[in-house]
């Protein structure tokens, strides 16, 4: 599977990490780089809630976003797609919590390259992404979208493209959510290359396959750890690459937090191991996920179950 040459793609990573400290600073010119095809952006709302609008990155005009409603940027990671399993599930699960707008970026055609230049083009992906959403507006309503209404989440590598895309705001958005940030090469890259807590106002991040194949330490302001935030997650246990179902994980565990009854509720704590043997039991609590209280800071812990629904009462 694709996430098995990941290890040996860290191993070279210093050699590699200087060429991207050259172009460190420098603008992007992507549209002069990039074919009209090799990013696309996908769009719905309540009233089309199944087959999206897609526009090509040079199209501003939109018959279904509305600048006037919330809009939360899905963006998938490495060797995926625009309309992959969790960000249709995601999609879904907004848009019966509330009426907005959920555009979700297809950057596949560089997904589908090898990690390096995946990589390698992350800023340019960022910078297409912001020129996309300063502009789009709806071909019958005046006016642009407020970016104070904008929520971006990323996935894996696409974690790093909301990082970037928010340092190019200035780092003026709101919130942005990194679900299992990757970790090869891009931890030893600069900060303009990857998603920190820079990145936003606010910044929560999820952690599921940590050590190997994403970020283990902090990373956001918030970031929470369900099970350690390490493989293998409970149910991965028997999977031949329980890496990669750990990773996956991580987006299960969000888009269920959209509309859980029961919420994923955590507890501030220095350590997975302090928080299994309960000597964090008199600490702060905070929800993951969608009701995440953008006013805590640190690492929080908690438990899920091997299958859906994930969640369970603190």
């Amino acid at each position: 599977m694709f996430y098995s040459n990941l290890i040996l793609t860290f191993i070279s990573a210093k050699m590699l990490a200087p060429n991207f400290y050259i172009v460190e600073g420098k603008s992007t010119k992507c549209k002069q780089n990039l074919d009209q095809d090799t990013i696309k952006f996908l769009i719905w709302n309540r009233h089309n809630m199944i087959y999206p609008e897609i526009l090509k990155y040079n199209q501003d005009r939109s018959k279904l976003f509305n600048q006037y409603l919330p809009t939360k940027f899905l963006v998938h990671g490495y060797r995926d797609v625009g309309d992959t399993n969790w960000i249709q599930k995601a999609k879904i699960e907004y848009l019966r919590r509330e009426n907005c707008n959920v555009i979700s970026i297809d950057w596949s055609v560089i997904s589908f390259q090898n990690y390096i230049s995946a990589i390698w083009h992350l800023k340019e992906v960022a910078s297409v992404s912001r020129d996309f959403l300063s502009n789009l507006k709806n071909s019958r309503i005046p006016g642009h979208q407020n970016l104070t209404a904008l929520h971006p989440i990323g996935f894996s590598l696409g974690a790093h493209i909301v990082g970037i895309l928010g340092k190019m705001f200035k780092s003026q958005l709101p919130r942005i959510t990194g679900l299992d940030p990757a970790r090869p090469i891009v931890e030893i890259l600069p900060s303009s290359w990857k998603l920190d807590k820079k990145s936003a106002q606010f910044v929560d991040v999820i952690h599921g396959a940590g050590h190997y194949l994403t970020m283990t330490g902090m990373v956001g302001n918030v970031d929470f750890f369900p099970n350690g935030g390490v493989s293998p997650q409970p149910g991965c246990e028997r999977e031949p690459l329980n890496l990669v179902c750990s990773h996956l994980r991580v987006a299960d565990l969000y888009v269920e937090s959209i509309n859980s009854p029961i919420g994923f509720k955590s507890r501030l704590c220095n350590s997975w191991r302090l928080f299994e043997t309960r000597q964090c039991n008199r600490n702060p609590t905070s929800w993951m996920g969608y009701r995440v209280d953008k006013h805590i800071e640190g690492k929080f812990f908690l438990f899920t179950r091997s299958y859906s629904p994930f969640a369970i009462p603190l």
